[in-house]
């Protein structure tokens, strides 16, 4: 059966040069993978003939659109008024090299780290996804669609893009309707990654939903989530999207909290006491109310909160 770890492996030998020089396949039935490279003498591909039904060449990044695109939509998002200099960067050669050292200069070079691994993880289910590649199933762990990339029909789940933008807009805007500047609004959010990270809901390539966390009261090693915001397009509201954004995004999110050292301590999320949503965080977080706030913003609003945090597969 095919690793994710051993396509991940593979993918960054493909894309440790340029496109062209590394070359890796993978057998869909079996999981095993073949090298091949122009500089030196590895070559397990050999020059018999491939039955391309069986086998699938592992992509370079740049076919995931993961080369300087990811940089700048990086340095967009968490360095934009260093733009242009990046972009000089980028007219000459070691341009990674000198991105990196910049980055380290700026003290963001983890952040980078972290977009770029959630982007390339991301892009690469996707890829296994759309190349219909059964992965294997760790064990320990029920056989099931794999949290960050979850199917409800054709339903996706992964991190907003800066492309996403415009979108996510319009269904904040369907959603929302007494709020005021949709698209202002989630573009200055979406710039404060990490602290606020956004989640879309893709259904056969149409995004049709988004939520938003934000980490409150600074970086912590207990870390206390706010659900924000959470929206989806009215015409899909009723199918489970909101569920599966709230349970695969809060995985994502854990994930990445993990790997700064930190741990999910407790989730709060406030919503008006009329509305139906209320429901869905009892029953899919838990979160059992605390206060009840008299007309703080368009009428009464309840704050919930979520203390046992626990993470169901399948």
């Amino acid at each position: 059966m095919n690793k994710l770890s051993d396509i991940q492996e593979a993918f960054l030998f493909v894309s440790a040069g340029p496109q062209g020089m590394h070359t890796a396949i993978l057998c869909r039935d079996t999981g095993e993978i073949r090298y091949r490279s122009e500089d030196g003498d590895l070559d397990e591909i050999g020059e018999e003939e491939i039955d391309w039904n069986a086998w699938v060449e592992i992509p370079h990044r740049n076919d995931l659109d993961l080369g300087q695109n990811l940089v700048f939509e990086f340095v967009e998002s968490a360095l934009p008024s260093d733009y242009e200099r990046v972009r000089q960067i980028f007219r000459k050669r070691g341009a990674y090299r000198r991105f990196k050292d910049f980055l380290e200069s700026k003290g963001l070079l983890d952040r980078w780290h972290d977009f770029e691994n959630q982007r390339q993880e991301q892009a690469l289910r996707q890829w296994i996804q759309e190349n219909d590649i059964e992965l294997s199933v760790p064990p320990g762990r029920s056989a099931g669609p794999d949290p960050a990339v979850r199917k409800v029909s054709t339903l996706v789940v992964r991190a907003a893009a800066k492309t996403d933008l415009p979108a996510m807009a319009a269904v904040h805007v369907a959603t929302f309707p007494r709020q005021l500047d949709s698209l202002a609004w989630i573009e200055c959010n979406f710039k404060a990654y990490p602290r606020i990270a956004y989640f879309v809901a893709e259904k056969d390539g149409e995004l049709i939903g988004f939520i938003e966390w934000i980490q409150k009261s600074g970086f912590r090693k207990e870390v206390v989530l706010e659900l924000e915001q959470l929206a989806v397009q009215p015409s899909f509201q009723g199918q489970g999207i909101g569920t599966a954004l709230i349970k695969d995004s809060l995985e994502q999110m854990d994930r990445l909290l993990k790997k700064r050292n930190a741990r999910l301590k407790s989730i709060m999320v406030t919503t008006r006491t009329d509305n139906q949503a209320q429901e869905l965080y009892r029953k899919v977080l838990r979160a059992e109310p605390q206060a009840v706030i008299k007309d703080l913003y368009s009428a009464d609003e309840v704050i919930l909160l979520v203390r046992d945090i626990k993470f169901e597969k399948g």
